[in-house]
Formats: structure tokens, sequence, C-alpha cells
């Protein structure tokens, strides 16, 4: 009998031991809670780009998230990966442009601007060559 109360006051006491050991997760910040909204609104399978931090865009088709971070097909790379919410900045609705030469997806505001400075340029040196005439 006394075997039998000490292996439950152990059994209790190991019990407890691993409870109070688990860790607590902070809570999110505003942009992390901002960004986990964006995912709780996503279709599975939907066509997204993930603007990150300080590194480069992704592109691929959402999977699921949870409280930990964003789980995606990442289309370029062929690969299923999963992002903390502190690394993603935004999440857009689908791929953007597609580069043939690099076989990649790219942001098309960014191809817009690049086209309309070069075009800008060009213009600027052939007004520049028909004056000096």
């Amino acid at each position: 009998m006394a075997l039998c109360k000490a292996l439950t006051a152990l059994l209790i006491l190991a019990l407890t031991a691993t409870t109070s050991a688990q860790q607590v997760r902070p809570p999110l910040s505003k942009q992390e809670a901002a960004t986990r909204d964006q995912a709780d609104h996503l279709d599975p399978h939907a066509p997204i780009t993930l603007l990150r931090h300080h590194a480069p865009t992704l592109y691929g088709n959402f999977i699921n998230n949870d409280e930990d971070g964003i789980a995606f097909y990442d289309i370029d790379h062929h690969t299923d990966l999963k992002l903390p919410y502190a690394q993603v900045r935004k999440i857009k609705d689908g791929y953007g442009g597609y580069n043939s030469i690099t076989h990649t997806h790219t942001n098309r505001t960014t191809n817009h601007i690049v086209i309309a400075v070069v075009a800008a340029a060009l213009i600027a040196l052939i007004t520049a060559a028909a004056t000096t005439k």
C-alpha cells in the first residue's frame, strides 16, 4: 500500500514537472498579427507573393497557417517552405510577373519602374545628342 502511494506521488510530481517546463509563446507583435490575419483569409492552394523583411520575395501556393507561421509551396524552387510570421512583411494575392530568361517570378511593379527609368535615360541621351548638333 505504501509503495502504491509513493508511486502515485512520484507520477504526480513528474506530471507537474513536465507541464511547468513547457515554454509559453510570447504574444504576436502588431505586424505578425496583421500577417496572420491576412493568412487566415487565404484559401488553400491560392497563389501568393510573400514580401519578406530584408530578404528576396517568394512566390508560391498557400498551404496553411498555424500559430507558428505560414506553410506554402515555393513555385520557383519547387519545395514546401514554412516561414514564421516575423519574417513576412506582407502577403499579396497572385504571383506577379514571370521572367522567361531566369525562369523565376518577379515583381511587376519593380519591373515597370526599371523600364520607366531606362526609357527616361534613353530619351534624355537622345535629346542631349540632338541639341548638341
